[in-house]
Formats: structure tokens, C-alpha cells, sequence
């Protein structure tokens, strides 16, 4: 029997917290080797749970920080590591911790990695906590980061890996991908977790850009136009975006862009890339300048 199930199935897990621990030896082993980690770097780990990755992480030497937000699994993490040096618990909950204090420079671990199983019900809200607002172009932990390796579910890992012209493509990519390289890591069906989940899921690897694909400037626009579309996806980009931009300028944008990208207003949002999103703002903040 595989041990890491054996010893899920004594541990009582609270259902409002969605909590399904990892228990595939190899999954652990391939979200491990994706961090890459050495005994220079720090890494957070996001609801360790019973400690199956916190275990592996900590057998590469790195400085390991776990936020849980169960005060009964702090209590067995703090049992199991307590002879481990490089291992630290902060009982809270991730989407009000200070990610930024945890992740102040230190000069002799310039690497610093964020990892985790992230609960359904907080992936999203919790993505935007660590990586930033799209027109934040000066988010600190941006700075600080070198990768984010995360477990979601395949739908949310899906939104951020899309390509134009897929039913996935969406906000969420399209608001994370002018700072964030995201690839998908590995993927997992119900069977590697206890209990088993009734969604797939999927590890994505996120790297901050060196430098931002939108000049910062247009970023709020960029941000309103991405909404703006995508609130109203299943219209027309001209129709959806037609309450956000006076008529005649939104007609003008569209001309202005048809030799790079053909007819956009006829585009449903999800055909539309993000440099033609991003070269839009670009005309609209023009326009609008004195």
C-alpha cells in the first residue's frame, strides 16, 4: 500500500477548507526536481498540509517557510520537523499573510521560489496576491520571485496556458501574461490525491519576465479593456467593448489596427491576442492625451 495514503486516510480533513493532500510519490518527486532547488534558496510553501512536499523540499537543503492555515496540521508539522533547522510554520491564512516580509532580499539566498497545492476555492485570488495586479508595474514580491510552481484545478491551470482562439483563453491569462511566463508542469487525475477530488488538476510553472510585454503606461487601459471585454465574452469585440469606448473611437482603434491584426470589432474576445488588446490601449491612451 502506498504509504503516503496510509497515512492520509488517519488524518481528518475539513471539507470547507478543501483540503485533498498529494499522496503520488512521483508527483512530489516531478514538482521537486520543476523547483530545482539548492541549499541557497528559500522556498514558501502554501498549505503544506501533513508535510508529503514539505518533506522533499527540505531534502534539498533549501529554507523552507510553510503557511498553513489548520491550526492541527501546524501542530503535526511542528512534531515532524521539529529537528529540521531549515524549516519554519506561520499558522495563518495565505490570503492574508505578508508575503512581502517573507520575501525581503536576503543576500546569501537570492533565490526564492513559492510552491503549494492551492485550495479550488482561493487559486485565483491568491494567484494575484503573489504575482500582482497587471497595472502594478511596480509589485515588489515581482522582484523578488524567481518561480512559482502551483497546483490547481486543470480549468484555472487551463486560463493561464491558453493560446487565442481556445475556450479557456480568457481574463486571467490575458491579465498574468504581460509579467508572468506560465507553463504547464504536470498533470494529475483524482487518484493522486486523497480524498480524491472530483475536478482534475494541474502543476504550472509561473516566471516573472524581465521586463513587462505592455509599456506601464498603458496598463490601465489595458487592464479596462480586458475586462471590459470579457465581461461581455460571448458579444462581439465591438459590441462588447462598445459602452467602455465612445463609437467613433472605438471604430478609428479598429481601423487603426486592421493592417496588423485584420477586422478585431467582428472578433469574438477569446480570438483576440494580447498585443492586439495591449496595441488598442496604445491608440485609446494616445487618442485621449493632449
Amino acid at each position: 500500500m502506498n504509504p503516503l495514503l496510509a497515512e492520509a486516510q488517519r488524518l481528518r480533513l475539513k471539507k470547507r477548507l478543501g483540503q485533498h493532500f498529494l499522496i503520488d510519490p512521483g508527483a512530489l518527486t516531478q514538482i521537486t526536481q520543476a523547483l530545482a532547488l539548492t541549499p541557497d534558496d528559500r522556498v514558501i510553501e502554501i498549505g503544506p498540509g501533513s508535510g508529503f512536499l514539505t518533506e522533499r523540499l527540505l531534502a534539498t537543503g533549501a529554507q523552507t517557510l510553510a503557511v498553513e492555515i489548520d491550526s492541527r496540521w501546524s501542530a503535526l508539522l511542528r512534531r515532524k520537523f521539529a529537528d529540521h533547522p531549515a524549516f519554519t510554520l506561520v499558522t495563518a491564512d495565505a490570503l492574508a499573510f505578508d508575503f512581502l516580509s517573507a520575501c525581503a532580499p536576503i543576500p546569501e539566498r537570492p533565490r526564492l521560489v513559492i510552491t503549494g497545492n492551492l485550495p479550488y476555492n482561493i487559486a485565483t485570488p491568491l494567484l494575484f496576491r503573489v504575482c500582482g495586479d497587471v497595472d502594478d508595474p511596480d509589485f515588489p514580491l515581482r522582484r523578488s520571485l524567481s518561480q512559482l510552481t502551483l497546483m490547481l484545478q486543470a480549468e484555472v491551470a487551463d486560463r493561464l496556458t491558453a493560446q487565442p482562439g481556445c475556450k479557456a483563453y480568457g481574463a486571467l491569462g490575458l491579465m498574468l501574461a504581460p509579467w508572468w511566463q506560465c507553463e504547464e508542469t504536470l498533470a494529475l487525475g483524482p487518484a493522486s490525491f486523497y480524498p480524491p477530488p472530483k475536478v482534475r488538476s494541474k502543476v504550472v510553472t509561473l516566471r516573472p519576465r524581465p521586463h513587462g510585454l505592455i509599456a506601464p503606461k498603458q496598463l490601465k487601459t489595458y487592464a479596462r479593456l480586458v475586462r471590459a471585454a470579457f465581461g461581455q465574452r460571448r458579444k462581439t469585440l465591438r459590441n462588447a467593448l462598445a459602452a467602455h469606448v465612445g463609437a467613433p473611437t472605438l471604430a478609428d482603434a479598429f481601423a487603426a489596427l486592421k493592417d496588423a491584426y485584420g477586422d478585431l470589432s467582428a472578433l469574438r474576445p477569446e480570438a483576440v491576442s494580447l498585443a492586439a488588446y495591449a496595441d488598442m490601449a496604445a491608440f485609446l491612451d494616445e487618442r485621449r492625451a493632449p
